[in-house]
């Protein structure tokens, strides 16, 4: 599938995931100051921003998605970047053709299943009738019925598009992400290791990522280091931003010592 790529800058190329219901529109800030030193491809996946939609969103496919990325622009490998459901897309990338990745970071996510609780915010945004909504205004009374949070709404309504007959719809695939849904929170499949370099972000608020999710990893990827961002929940590039700019650049030009990072 050919996917919507936002790119800038020149050097070492660096693709950004983003994590569900999300879009490249979610890096645009953080992939500019990057593109300052690197070649930064910022990617929409399947059925989210401005690539095509598709009901199958199993991370086999995810990962077929980035490797297509690569190959039309040339790209013998890359470091790949991802944020949680975009992490996982990194990893199955990583263990499907371990070639393709130069260096891979995953972003506050493990590889294992998740329980699903989560659910709810999808039910949540099922709820609200978008087509019939007269404003942003009203999309978003409609969600403040259902989620109390004002960021997450916040993050939600970055979703949020006119359609072409005036109305509002959401950029992603909503009904495809719902039905999908149990391989969005499903495992990695491990079809090889990977030993390149890995990086593992995990924010200091978030429990997203557990002391034995890092054991379970480090099976599949036994390089990988783990990196730890005090101040930050689950959004790490937008909670922490500077501090994750340093890291990953230093990853990225070959800090196999990374200062703060363990082993």
């Amino acid at each position: 599938m050919r996917l919507h790529v936002d790119e800038r800058g020149d050097g070492r190329p660096v693709l950004l995931l983003h994590g569900l219901f999300g879009s490249s529109a979610n890096w645009r800030s953080f992939a500019k100051r990057l593109a300052t030193t690197h070649r930064v491809l910022s990617v929409d996946l399947r059925s989210h921003g401005r690539s095509p939609h598709a009901r199958d969103h199993g991370y086999p496919a995810l990962a077929a998605d980035i490797e297509e990325v690569l190959k039309t622009r040339d790209l013998a490998s890359a470091t790949i970047v991802g944020h949680s459901m975009g992490g996982k897309a990194a990893m199955q990338l990583a263990l499907s053709v371990p070639r393709v990745v130069e260096r891979l970071v995953v972003i506050d996510i493990a590889a294992r299943k998740y329980r699903g609780d989560e659910r709810w915010i999808v039910d949540a945004l099922l709820d609200v009738r978008i087509a019939s909504a007269g404003s942003r205004a009203a999309v978003e009374s409609a969600l403040g019925e259902r989620i109390a949070d004002a960021e997450l709404r916040s993050f939600l309504l970055m979703g949020v598009v006119r359609d072409g007959d005036g109305g509002f719809a959401w950029r992603f695939n909503l009904e495809a992400l719902a039905s999908e849904y149990g391989k969005i929170i499903g495992p990695v499949m491990p079809e090889k290791r990977y030993d390149g370099p890995t990086l593992l972000v995990r924010g200091g608020r978030s429990d997203y990522v557990t002391d034995a999710d890092v054991e379970q990893m480090r099976g599949m990827f036994p390089a990988i280091q783990v990196a730890m961002i005090a101040d930050a929940g689950h959004w790490v590039h937008m909670d922490a931003a500077d501090e994750l700019l340093d890291v990953i650049r230093a990853f990225v030009d070959g800090g196999a010592g990374l200062r703060g990072a363990r082993r």
